[in-house]
């Protein structure tokens, strides 16, 4: 019996979601589902590098600080009422026996406030992979590595 709870994580206007390097803990943007121009029968990658450090990791690694923070939130919004109710349950039988009185007290738990996204970061396309367009640090000036294979590549003028 396993709860299913759905978070989303938000995009910014362009259709990017922010992600954050478990290497280097830079933050920049991969687009959130497919681009023009990316191959229909592509499996899902095993692992994307860093634009910044390309040090690889599995997808589900790129979680931000903030988002970790809010699906933690959000996951204690949704169990405690349950264990609430579950501790009451369990204090029942030695209520009942007269020795002891005992009683679960807690207020509510308030879901966060959802996340948002800035529509903020420089869009830069790697020349072997230009289907994956990432989002990177305005201000970032060193070569930067493609999102799929890691790759070197200069970052355009801009």
């Amino acid at each position: 019996m396993g709860i299913d709870i759905r978070v989303s994580v938000p995009v910014d206007d362009d259709g990017f979601v922010r992600r954050a390097c478990p290497a280097c803990s830079r933050e920049f943007k991969w687009h959130n589902g497919p681009t023009e121009g990316a191959p229909e029968q592509e499996s899902a990658a095993e692992e994307y590098f860093c634009p910044y450090c390309a040090s690889p990791a599995a997808p589900d690694q790129w979680f931000t600080e903030e988002q970790i923070d809010y699906f933690r939130q959000v996951a204690i919004a949704e169990f405690a009422p349950k264990i609430r109710d579950d501790f009451t349950k369990a204090l029942e039988p030695l209520n009942r026996s007269g020795l002891l009185t005992a009683e679960v007290s807690g207020g509510d738990v308030g879901y966060p406030p959802p996340l948002t996204e800035d529509n903020d970061m420089l869009m830069v396309a790697s020349p072997c992979h230009p289907y994956e367009p990432v989002k990177v640090d305005e201000t970032w000036s060193e070569p930067l590595h493609c999102l799929v294979c890691g790759k070197a590549y200069a970052l355009p003028a801009h």
